[in-house]
């Protein structure tokens, strides 16, 4: 790459895709500090999430398909107009798209004609219980158009292969880095030593069930156990289940603000991933920032993430009894607790971490140009 790199960020969506998009932006800051980068992304995210650094270019965005939504969705054409003015107007070397928006197919391609592209695609196939009508129209001009491809898992690369007929070489397999700063969000929250967290967006794929099916064993084991539920959807299929452990559940059924979810992570002991089937998750390397370890099933790329008996425990999915041990032996040994975040922290975000993920990033972008 000849000249200083000029980076741009897109990520139109908020909650864990922005803060997805401020790792990879502070990240890059990191391994060469004199770079420029900038943000262009939803309005409603915190500013914080990034270093002080980077340019923030932040656009009222549709997040849903959804009635509720049909203002914004009616204001797509002037929204894509006005990012392509932007991102040209700042004259990135390379520009890297985060990520699917109803809005890419009407200006990247445009831009991708005159900017080399990198694209992260975080899932290659949509999961059990979640309605994507429209996903191959909002990927479609990354795949046509991207020189270069994120992924996050060995696994998805080959399924991205399988799919879409991408050349290996054009595809780098890369860890989800979120932002270290939220580290200093909480920190006046206290740790509860026998919270157990479920957070994220709520769809059948993320195994409510299953951890509401595997509470009661808990309980009996740990009597002060807890299950914090905090994430936005509809929760109506698991209503039976809940009203029986009604008194060891702590719901929060709403989107939840990045300085809220940091929060949430200080507050509890570990955090759970009962999947039924996942790509990968944006839930783990935010509990591995605040010291946490996790308890998650053995679906998609998550045991390339989790390393099991280390950095958090791994169980067969739709096991809830063997959930339920791995959960209650964590609950009830906060030394082992304690140690396994310690190693999950170090691994994502020890010393020189984060700057070589960043030069990795910048050795790619350089591939793509």
């Amino acid at each position: 790459m000849s000249g200083p790199l000029r980076l741009a960020i897109l990520s139109l969506h908020r909650g864990g895709m922005a803060q997805c998009a401020a790792g990879l932006a502070n990240a890059v800051l990191q391994a060469r500090p004199e770079a420029a980068v900038a943000f262009f992304g939803p309005q409603d995210m915190d500013p914080d999430l990034f270093e002080p650094g980077v340019a923030l270019f932040r656009y009222r965005t549709p997040q849903e398909l959804s009635w509720r939504a049909v203002g914004r969705l009616a204001r797509l054409p002037w929204l894509a107009r006005r990012l392509r003015q932007d991102i040209l107007a700042w004259r990135p070397t390379v520009l890297h798209v985060n990520s699917g928006h109803l809005s890419y197919p009407l200006f990247v391609p445009g831009l991708a004609a005159r900017i080399p592209m990198v694209s992260s695609i975080h899932d290659i196939f949509p999961h059990l219980g979640e309605r994507r009508p429209v996903e191959r129209f909002k990927l479609s001009s990354l795949l046509g158009h991207s020189r270069r491809f994120l992924v996050h898992g060995r696994r998805l690369k080959e399924q991205a292969v399988a799919r879409w007929r991408i050349d290996p070489e054009r595809i780098e397999v890369f860890p989800i880095i979120k932002p270290s700063r939220i580290r200093s969000w909480a920190a006046a929250a206290e740790e509860q030593p026998f919270d157990i967290l479920l957070f994220g967006r709520i769809h059948a794929y993320k195994g409510v069930g299953l951890i509401l099916e595997a509470l009661p064993e808990i309980v009996k084991r740990v009597p002060q156990a807890r299950l914090i539920i905090a994430g936005k959807g509809d929760l109506d299929a698991w209503s039976a289940s809940l009203e029986s452990v009604r008194g060891h559940v702590e719901l929060h059924n709403r989107f939840i603000p990045d300085r809220e979810m940091a929060a949430f992570f200080r507050r509890c002991a570990l955090a759970v991933l009962p999947y039924l089937e996942a790509s990968q998750s944006g839930i783990e390397p935010v509990a591995a920032c605040f010291g946490k370890p996790v308890v998650a099933t053995r679906v998609g790329s998550l045991d390339e993430v989790v390393e099991d008996g280390r950095t958090g425990r791994l169980v067969p999915p739709g096991d809830a009894g063997a959930l339920a041990l791995a959960v209650a032996t964590l609950l009830a040994d906060p030394a082992l607790r304690r140690e396994m975040g310690r190693r999950a922290f170090e691994r994502r975000y020890g010393p020189g971490v984060e700057k070589e993920l960043g030069e990795r990033l910048c050795r790619l972008y350089a591939a793509a140009v």
